[in-house]
């Protein structure tokens, strides 16, 4: 449910990148992840959980994950590729990463199951490890949005000159522009 979730909010994704920037809607999309997660650690039937860890996550996560991308292409837009792979490189990292520690606080002893359950102890850290990962998740979006940009015009490129679009420039059948960016 969660890449459900994920795949049907990221076409709203680059809509949000016009009005609030990549920052900005990497900000939205990751706090709205976070907070999902922090309800998510209150709820005590299934259903409501699944909401809100599942759904809600989900939708924040989709969001999220198209502001970097979208900004990444504006700095390096030959290079497409590397860039999806560097931001799907760093979701897939981020989910290793927070998965260990999520084990590491809900399961500290590393206690094995014992007739198909875990000790009582493992199931009592579960709502607070997922509000610590929720506060984890909000600080370390916001420093991450804050790292996220977007190119203004006459930046620099890195041969030195200022970068600029070329006044006889052609799109392809896509619409993206080509033999566009020229060295002032």
């Amino acid at each position: 449910l969660t890449i459900l979730a994920q795949a049907l909010a990221m076409p709203f994704g680059p809509s949000l990148v016009k009005v609030l920037g990549a920052s900005g809607t990497m900000l939205l999309g990751s706090w709205i992840a976070a907070l999902a997660v922090y309800l998510a650690s209150y709820q005590v039937t299934l259903q409501k959980f699944i909401l809100f860890y599942s759904l809600m996550f989900g939708a924040g996560a989709g969001l999220a994950y198209t502001a970097p991308m979208a900004a990444g292409w504006k700095w390096l837009p030959n290079s497409k590729g590397l860039v999806s792979g560097g931001v799907l490189a760093g979701f897939g990292a981020g989910g290793f990463i927070f998965s260990y520690i999520g084990s590491k606080h809900v399961n500290p002893t590393g206690a094995n199951l014992i007739k198909g359950a875990f000790p009582d102890s493992v199931y009592a850290n579960f709502p607070s490890m997922l509000r610590k990962l929720a506060v984890i998740y909000a600080a370390v979006s916001f420093v991450g949005a804050m790292l996220v940009s977007e190119p203004n015009s006459g930046v620099k490129s890195s041969a030195g000159g200022a970068v600029g679009v070329a006044s006889g420039a052609t799109t392809d059948c896509n619409g993206v522009m080509r033999d566009s960016i020229v060295e002032a």
